[in-house]
Protein backbone atom coordinates (compact mmCIF):
# COMPACT_ATOMS: atom_id res chain seq x y z
CA UNK A 1 0.00 0.00 0.00
CA UNK A 2 1.52 3.59 -0.76
CA UNK A 3 2.19 5.96 1.80
CA UNK A 4 1.43 9.20 -0.31
CA UNK A 5 -1.24 11.74 1.13
CA UNK A 6 -3.46 11.19 -1.75
CA UNK A 7 -3.57 7.37 -0.74
CA UNK A 8 -4.47 8.41 3.05
CA UNK A 9 -7.04 10.81 2.37
CA UNK A 10 -8.56 8.12 -0.69
CA UNK A 11 -8.53 5.96 2.40
CA UNK A 12 -10.11 7.93 4.96
CA UNK A 13 -13.92 8.46 5.19
CA UNK A 14 -13.93 11.38 6.96
CA UNK A 15 -13.78 10.05 10.77
CA UNK A 16 -15.76 10.62 13.91
CA UNK A 17 -16.22 13.89 15.53
CA UNK A 18 -15.96 14.21 19.43
CA UNK A 19 -18.40 17.29 19.47
CA UNK A 20 -21.12 15.47 17.85
CA UNK A 21 -23.03 13.61 20.74
CA UNK A 22 -25.98 13.48 22.61
CA UNK A 23 -27.01 12.22 26.54
CA UNK A 24 -30.43 11.10 27.61
CA UNK A 25 -31.55 10.48 30.85
CA UNK A 26 -33.56 10.83 33.94
CA UNK A 27 -33.27 12.34 37.04
CA UNK A 28 -34.55 10.40 40.60
CA UNK A 29 -35.42 13.48 41.48
CA UNK A 30 -38.28 15.11 39.95
CA UNK A 31 -37.03 14.24 36.41
CA UNK A 32 -38.52 12.93 33.43
CA UNK A 33 -36.78 11.09 31.00
CA UNK A 34 -34.72 14.42 28.98
CA UNK A 35 -31.57 15.20 27.12
CA UNK A 36 -28.79 17.55 28.74
CA UNK A 37 -27.05 20.45 27.79
CA UNK A 38 -23.75 19.10 28.51
CA UNK A 39 -20.39 20.19 27.35
CA UNK A 40 -18.51 16.69 27.48
CA UNK A 41 -19.17 13.07 28.12
CA UNK A 42 -17.57 9.99 27.19
CA UNK A 43 -18.63 6.27 26.10
CA UNK A 44 -18.12 4.11 29.25
CA UNK A 45 -15.24 2.68 30.34
CA UNK A 46 -14.54 -1.14 31.18
CA UNK A 47 -12.13 -2.86 31.95
CA UNK A 48 -11.25 -6.86 33.08
CA UNK A 49 -8.76 -7.14 35.45
CA UNK A 50 -5.83 -9.98 35.24
CA UNK A 51 -5.97 -13.26 37.90
CA UNK A 52 -2.39 -13.66 38.26
CA UNK A 53 -0.71 -17.24 38.67
CA UNK A 54 2.55 -18.16 39.51
CA UNK A 55 4.09 -21.45 38.03
CA UNK A 56 7.31 -22.52 38.01
CA UNK A 57 9.10 -18.98 38.06
CA UNK A 58 6.79 -17.35 35.57
CA UNK A 59 3.44 -15.51 36.50
CA UNK A 60 0.32 -16.53 33.84
CA UNK A 61 -2.54 -14.21 33.44
CA UNK A 62 -5.97 -15.24 33.10
CA UNK A 63 -9.26 -13.34 32.68
CA UNK A 64 -10.51 -11.92 36.08
CA UNK A 65 -14.06 -9.77 36.70
CA UNK A 66 -15.08 -7.04 34.90
CA UNK A 67 -15.57 -3.61 36.20
CA UNK A 68 -17.28 -0.51 35.08
CA UNK A 69 -15.19 2.80 35.97
CA UNK A 70 -17.32 5.72 37.01
CA UNK A 71 -18.71 7.71 34.14
CA UNK A 72 -17.66 11.50 33.65
CA UNK A 73 -19.98 13.87 31.95
CA UNK A 74 -19.57 17.55 32.57
CA UNK A 75 -23.16 19.58 32.64
CA UNK A 76 -23.32 23.56 31.54
CA UNK A 77 -25.36 25.40 34.17
CA UNK A 78 -28.67 26.40 33.48
CA UNK A 79 -31.13 28.64 35.36
CA UNK A 80 -34.19 26.61 35.22
CA UNK A 81 -34.72 23.39 33.60
CA UNK A 82 -38.12 23.89 32.29
CA UNK A 83 -37.61 26.53 31.47
CA UNK A 84 -34.57 26.10 29.13
CA UNK A 85 -31.55 28.84 29.06
CA UNK A 86 -32.47 32.59 29.79
CA UNK A 87 -35.38 31.68 31.22
CA UNK A 88 -36.52 34.19 34.47
CA UNK A 89 -38.19 31.53 36.44
CA UNK A 90 -36.68 30.88 40.08
CA UNK A 91 -33.46 28.32 39.18
CA UNK A 92 -35.14 25.63 41.94
CA UNK A 93 -35.64 23.40 39.19
CA UNK A 94 -31.73 23.46 37.84
CA UNK A 95 -29.95 20.95 36.86
CA UNK A 96 -27.55 21.41 39.85
CA UNK A 97 -30.15 21.86 42.17
CA UNK A 98 -31.59 18.50 40.75
CA UNK A 99 -28.87 16.67 40.78
CA UNK A 100 -28.15 17.81 44.64
CA UNK A 101 -31.79 16.50 45.27
CA UNK A 102 -31.32 13.29 43.94
CA UNK A 103 -27.54 13.02 45.42
CA UNK A 104 -29.56 13.79 48.78
CA UNK A 105 -32.04 11.41 48.24
CA UNK A 106 -29.50 8.65 48.03
CA UNK A 107 -27.97 9.62 51.14
CA UNK A 108 -29.17 12.77 53.18
CA UNK A 109 -26.94 15.29 54.09
CA UNK A 110 -27.99 16.27 57.30
CA UNK A 111 -30.19 13.11 58.99
CA UNK A 112 -28.17 10.40 57.25
CA UNK A 113 -31.22 9.16 55.88
CA UNK A 114 -30.04 6.48 53.00
CA UNK A 115 -32.61 5.28 50.56
CA UNK A 116 -33.74 1.53 49.66
CA UNK A 117 -30.92 -0.11 47.67
CA UNK A 118 -32.81 -1.37 45.52
CA UNK A 119 -31.67 0.36 42.27
CA UNK A 120 -34.44 0.55 39.82
CA UNK A 121 -37.50 3.21 40.69
CA UNK A 122 -35.41 3.65 43.89
CA UNK A 123 -32.50 5.70 43.17
CA UNK A 124 -31.35 4.75 39.77
CA UNK A 125 -32.37 5.16 36.27
CA UNK A 126 -31.10 4.49 33.03
CA UNK A 127 -28.99 6.60 30.32
CA UNK A 128 -27.68 6.88 26.85
CA UNK A 129 -24.82 8.33 25.60
CA UNK A 130 -24.77 8.46 21.57
CA UNK A 131 -21.68 9.21 19.28
CA UNK A 132 -23.39 11.40 16.32
CA UNK A 133 -22.25 10.92 12.77
CA UNK A 134 -20.78 14.66 11.09
CA UNK A 135 -24.39 16.18 10.18
CA UNK A 136 -25.39 15.54 13.78
CA UNK A 137 -28.53 13.89 13.27
CA UNK A 138 -27.37 9.79 12.23
CA UNK A 139 -26.11 7.76 15.38
CA UNK A 140 -23.11 6.16 14.33
CA UNK A 141 -22.89 4.37 18.25
CA UNK A 142 -24.94 4.16 21.40
CA UNK A 143 -24.39 2.58 24.69
CA UNK A 144 -27.08 2.09 27.09
CA UNK A 145 -25.49 2.65 30.97
CA UNK A 146 -27.86 0.66 33.35
CA UNK A 147 -29.23 1.68 36.79
CA UNK A 148 -27.24 5.12 36.86
CA UNK A 149 -26.91 7.30 40.19
CA UNK A 150 -24.63 10.12 40.88
CA UNK A 151 -21.57 9.31 42.91
CA UNK A 152 -20.01 12.85 43.02
CA UNK A 153 -22.13 16.42 42.39
CA UNK A 154 -18.82 18.72 41.14
CA UNK A 155 -18.59 22.18 42.18
CA UNK A 156 -19.86 25.12 40.45
CA UNK A 157 -16.91 27.18 39.97
CA UNK A 158 -17.34 30.93 40.33
CA UNK A 159 -14.28 33.13 39.58
CA UNK A 160 -14.43 37.41 38.87
CA UNK A 161 -11.29 36.58 36.33
CA UNK A 162 -13.36 34.67 33.80
CA UNK A 163 -15.20 36.43 31.22
CA UNK A 164 -17.45 34.96 28.46
CA UNK A 165 -18.05 31.72 30.22
CA UNK A 166 -21.01 29.57 30.79
CA UNK A 167 -20.90 27.78 34.18
CA UNK A 168 -20.58 24.23 34.39
CA UNK A 169 -20.50 21.63 36.96
CA UNK A 170 -19.24 17.99 36.47
CA UNK A 171 -21.10 14.15 37.84
CA UNK A 172 -19.40 11.03 38.50
CA UNK A 173 -22.26 8.74 37.36
CA UNK A 174 -21.93 4.98 38.97
CA UNK A 175 -23.86 2.23 36.75
CA UNK A 176 -24.22 -1.83 36.92
CA UNK A 177 -23.75 -2.76 33.03
CA UNK A 178 -24.03 -0.81 29.65
CA UNK A 179 -24.94 -2.63 26.30
CA UNK A 180 -23.89 -1.39 23.10
CA UNK A 181 -27.03 -0.56 21.00
CA UNK A 182 -25.81 0.56 17.99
Amino acid sequence: MSQTIQSFIEGFNGGTRVNRFRVEGALKYGGALTTFHIRSASMPTSTIGAISINYRGRIVNFPGDRVFLPWEITILDDMDSAGGFGSSASSANSLYNNFHRWHNNISASVNNNTTSLAPKGHFASDWTVSQLDTNGFGVIRRMRLRNCWPQVVGPIVLDMGTDNTIASFAVSMQFTDFELLT
